[in-house]
């Protein structure tokens, strides 16, 4: 997470500012942001590597958005990774950025559900090496954009310019 330092009377970093007498609102304010992605079909040493990937983004996107977890519990049954993916998560969320660099069944429904249901703005990227279905890259909806990346770095400006207000 990137650190604060206190300039002038307002702390700025990581391309926030605010007062000392408006953080609290600031931090309490935050718009609530899902990550989904496909983890099911990844070697154990693929799942590792990935989720450290996406647990370093999520700490990064946590300095502007209130991030949503989805269910890692490999003990976890299918019905809780439902309710809290989709009843806790999706269903909740003011946007979604979904990293679509496996194939998966469920990230497709956690996309539809958020474009079609909630109506919430979803950001979808890949890698350039990945290959993502017609479907997905051909989402013609107005809150549904589709960047692919070269380096994992390069997601959270793809998601912050996404996701401006």
């Amino acid at each position: 997470m990137a650190a604060l330092a206190y300039v002038g009377g307002y702390f700025v970093g990581a391309g926030i500012s605010f007062t000392a007498d408006n953080w609290y609102y600031v931090a309490m304010n935050k718009k609530k942001l899902y990550v989904g992605c496909a983890i099911n079909n990844l070697s154990p040493e693929q799942r590792k590597k990935f989720f450290v990937d996406v647990s370093r983004l999520k700490d990064d996107l946590r300095a502007h958005f209130e991030v949503l977890d989805f269910v890692t519990d490999q003990t976890a049954t299918p019905r809780d990774i439902y309710r809290r993916d989709i009843r806790e998560c999706v269903e909740t969320a003011d946007f979604m950025l979904a990293i679509c660099d496996h194939a998966s069944t469920g990230m497709g429904y956690e996309m539809a559900t958020a474009i079609e249901y909630k109506g919430i703005p979803v950001l979808a990227v890949a890698h350039a090496d990945s290959s993502v279905s017609k479907l997905i890259r051909g989402i013609d909806n107005r809150g549904f954009s589709f960047k692919q990346y070269r380096d994992f770095s390069d997601i959270l400006p793809l998601a912050l310019e996404a996701f401006r207000p």
